[in-house]
């Protein structure tokens, strides 16, 4: 890559309109004023420019021949060119340094961590895996605007890693190792980052592909060592929150009970788990009822018990979210605090003006999905009550006007929680360091925890047009600091509509 000169820091905004920029984040005051579109480069697009030919050219016309980089001293004092750090090298610490924490021993929280003890042994050397981690990395690091020209040699990676991956599956001992459903895993973080339009449809492919190696294994296989443990809730925790998002395709009964197998971190987070998996198996059921419009006795009789289902697992949601314990819980505070607003580099206050930060980003990461179910079963709620009353208004019923708190209560609660998502920076208890880059830079890891709720709150009723806008904007901006294609697909579709 050729990197010239000192680029500026300012937003692309003020850049292209020759403007001085304060840099605030996520928005720049001028930005904020005149109400434009604000988005930043991250350190690493500012750093390395795209290599272009005419960038390139201008660079060799300005180099010097190598009989005139000798200095008129003895022959030997030589200046020697710039070492330039390989591609793949750049794009493995970029990955590393946004999306695997090094987390504490007693951390589990079900994100990248499989990928460090992996990277630390021989099976790295093994061909597959090797083009599956480089695909995966150089597609993060070609997500970004300014980066795409990389996406030709993260296609290169990909269908090199595709081949060798088939070839390992049609031998049925080989297919059931840890390193074939690592493979699998880390296409569909290729598919994440470089996908198209139909990201979805890639990145479902690997995940059904990596829940049937799950299931081919079993349970007691695929939990027999500490990468099978944190593979297995990788899977499951991003199966129940594309579930918990769609309502096609979910599974049975039975097969989520097979993968509500216990593992993990105690009684609070198995029983939120539990929860979240039985909003799923209801959107599905709601599904089923209202997919045909007819309202008869028997459809009203189902809305009723639908209704009834949904009020009881919304209390117990809420119940676990009041009574968890207290390294569980959210503290409260106003971004009128500077020290806060400094720490959280939020120029613009959260609707509302309250932010919460955590214990930890996994708490919170587990927090906002029970909100978010949360608002899924109140929206549920409404429609059930819409079918029951019809054609008389049931807005002015009890249960309505409990169901509208308790969704705008949680739309609430998941938008204070943005301040600490998109700024996080690690959590002394849980993340002691980073293995790679800065360590007080913000990760991307907390964004990709936070952007399936988001788009639920800001996508429901019971968000405000303002609230809309201010999740949206922060999508935005996160799909364009770390490359994520569900991040920039969300924030087109996170639209609000009626339940």
């Amino acid at each position: 890559m050729v990197n010239t000169g000192q680029p500026s820091k300012a937003c692309r905004t003020c850049l292209e309109r020759k403007l001085k920029c304060d840099e605030s984040k996520p928005v720049c005051r001028k930005c904020l004023k005149y109400r434009r579109p604000c988005r930043y480069r991250d350190p690493f697009e500012i750093r390395i420019r795209d290599e272009t030919q005419s960038t390139v050219r201008k660079a060799q016309g300005k180099t010097r021949s190598p009989d005139k980089l000798r200095h008129d001293g003895p022959p030997e004092a030589t200046i020697l060119p710039t070492l330039q750090v390989p591609l793949d090298e750049q794009a493995q610490c970029f990955f590393l340094a946004n999306f695997v924490p090094a987390w504490a021993p007693e951390s589990n929280p079900g994100s990248f961590n499989f990928i460090l003890p992996f990277l630390r042994s021989s099976k790295t050397k093994d061909p597959m895996v090797s083009a599956c981690w480089t695909a995966a990395s150089i597609a993060t690091l070609a997500g970004r605007p300014n980066s795409r020209a990389l996406l030709s040699r993260a296609r290169t990676h990909y269908h090199l890693a595709l081949a060798k991956l088939n070839k390992a599956l049609a031998d049925p001992i080989r297919a059931r190792g840890n390193d074939c459903l690592l493979s699998v895993i880390l296409l569909s973080i290729y598919e994440g980052f470089a996908g198209g339009d139909d990201v979805l449809v890639g990145w479902k492919c690997h995940m059904s592909g990596a829940q049937a190696l799950i299931r081919l294994r079993g349970f007691k296989d695929v939990v027999s060592t500490p990468e099978g443990i944190d593979m297995f809730l990788y899977v499951r925790a991003v199966m129940i929150r594309h579930y918990t998002f769609r309502s096609s395709d979910v599974p049975s009964a039975n097969e989520l009970q097979w993968w509500a197998g216990r593992v993990g971190n105690g009684e609070a987070n198995h029983a939120a788990l539990l929860m979240n998996m039985k909003t799923v198996l209801l959107k599905a059921e709601a599904a089923a009822i209202f997919r045909s419009g007819s309202r008869t006795p028997q459809s009203v009789e189902r809305s009723l018990e639908l209704h009834r289902k949904c009020k009881e697992t919304v209390a117990n949601l809420g119940s676990w979210l009041k009574s968890s314990p207290p390294k569980w819980q959210a503290a409260a505070v106003h971004t009128t605090d500077e020290a806060l607003r400094a720490r959280t580099n939020e120029s613009v206050e959260p609707p509302g003006g309250r932010c919460h930060t955590y214990s930890s980003v996994w708490v919170a990461a587990k927090r906002v999905n029970c909100s978010a179910s949360r608002i899924l079963l109140t929206g549920i709620m409404i429609r059930c009550l819409r079918r029951i009353y019809y054609p008389a208004d049931c807005t002015a019923t009890p249960d309505y006007t409990e169901a509208v708190r308790i969704g705008e209560e949680e739309v609430d609660n998941i938008v204070a929680g943005i301040p600490y998502f998109f700024n996080w920076t690690g959590d002394s208890a849980t993340t002691p360091f980073s293995p790679c880059g800065n360590p007080t830079a913000p990760k991307g890891l907390a964004g990709l925890f936070c952007i399936w709720p988001l788009t639920i709150a800001a996508s429901s009723e019971f968000a405000t047009e303002n609230k809309g806008q201010y999740i949206r904007r922060h999508l935005l901006s996160f799909s364009e600091a770390t490359g994520s294609k569900h991040a920039e697909l969300f924030s087109r579709i996170a639209t609000r509509y009626q339940a």
